[in-house]
């Protein structure tokens, strides 16, 4: 299949943009520190292996073309990962168990003129890194925490490929991540980027102009706040847009699991605040969400375009508070089983959910035990832990 190239610039001389493959997980005997430090395992020196392994040029694939790729005795596919503003292609996880994970960070760095430049590795544990299939670095981690090393490699004009494995022992929760920049060998002092340097990274899904559309756009929305209250509008705004405004895409409210509970199609850049919302906090139940940005349903399934970018956000759907008795004692009753009856899972809410006043608009009077109701709600009240103060 015919690859096409995504062009991205440095940030500050870091590579944030790579395609990634692992981790692989490999047991191992290595013995746990003794310095009392639970969850921490020294990180053993790896073997020098000149060889990568790697037997054909890394791209990003289409996960249904499902094509795999075979390094050493690893099998799995190269993804794309775009670094957060730490810099660290991320890959930390709590293991069970005591054993080393592997990975491969690869990514293409554009020159205009060959030069010899400075590469400053930032690495939880040991690493290898190889220019252009040639071996230029090896470290062995000495300690728990992140080492720099900064080395020397020459990069010829146009296309210079980077490689990066990447390993380290773990147990229980631990770091697995590393960084790389790249500056100007000859300005090591005011740490400059190769002059007109860029990333590079090979892909066969396509287009890539609409592609990089979505993703400056994508990257120019941002939210005000992280916590909502009940009343308050989950607006999603953006900053000016570098380049074309990328039309037609949607916004959505997703749990972590990836529960969506609201979507939001996004045309022209929004001029109203109420035409990049996606309600208000109240709306749905109390607890963490993310606010999606994603290509249309057509492009995202059909034509693999999954460009997308994450807001993490709380929405609170608090109740109003009163000191004081308001309303009518049917409105009140009504307006406390609904509440209850939001809560997942729960013996109470289910006692609520059989209630009629929890599903009528309106409240109406009639031959119904008003003892029972009165002895439901306070049970409600009384012994759910989140159920908010109701005057009856």
């Amino acid at each position: 299949m015919e690859l096409s190239y995504l062009r991205y610039d440095l940030v500050d001389g870091y590579i944030h943009n790579w395609l990634v493959a692992g981790p692989q997980r490999i047991p191992t005997l290595v013995p746990c520190c003794d310095d009392g430090q639970e969850g921490m395992v020294r990180a053993a020196p790896s073997s020098i292996v000149a060889e990568s392994g790697i037997t054909e040029e890394p791209a990003e694939w289409s996960r249904f073309v499902g094509h795999k790729v075979k390094i050493g005795d690893y099998e799995g596919s190269w993804f794309y990962l775009r670094t957060e503003e730490d810099h660290f292609v991320d890959l930390s996880e709590v293991s069970p168990v005591r054993q080393v994970l592997r990975a491969w960070a690869y990514t293409q760095v554009d020159v205009p003129a060959a030069q010899d430049v400075t590469l400053s590795l930032t690495v939880y544990g040991s690493a290898d890194v190889w220019v252009n299939d040639h071996y230029v670095f090896h470290s062995d981690a000495s300690r728990h925490g992140a080492e720099t090393h900064a080395f020397t490699a020459p990069f010829i004009v146009g296309y210079n490929r980077v490689l990066v494995r990447f390993e380290r022992v773990v147990l229980g929760a631990c770091t697995f991540s590393m960084a790389l920049r790249i500056t100007a060998a000859r300005s090591r002092a005011i740490a400059a980027s190769p002059k007109g340097a860029g990333v590079v990274i090979p892909t066969t899904i396509t287009p890539v102009k609409r592609r990089r559309e979505l993703e400056r756009t994508f990257d120019a929305a941002h939210l005000n706040q992280v916590v909502y209250e009940r009343l308050d509008h989950i607006l999603v705004q953006f900053d000016p847009v570098i380049g074309r405004w990328a039309r037609g895409f949607a916004l959505q409210l997703q749990t972590p699991d990836g529960q969506t509970y609201a979507e939001a199609e996004v045309g022209p850049r929004p001029t109203k605040e109420k035409e990049a919302t996606l309600g208000q906090a109240y709306s749905y139940p109390d607890r963490f969400y993310h606010a999606i940005l994603v290509p249309p349903t057509i492009e995202y399934v059909y034509q693999h375009m999954w460009a997308t970018r994450k807001l993490p956000l709380w929405a609170l759907d608090n109740n109003q508070y009163s000191d004081v008795a308001y309303g009518e004692l049917a409105e009140r009753r009504s307006e406390a089983l609904k509440q209850a009856a939001r809560y997942p899972d729960d013996v109470y809410a289910g006692m609520a959910k059989k209630q009629p006043e929890a599903f009528l608009p309106r409240i109406t009077t009639g031959p119904v035990d008003s003892n029972f109701y009165h002895i439901t709600l306070t049970l409600i009240l009384v012994t759910h832990p989140d159920a908010e103060t109701v005057h009856p």
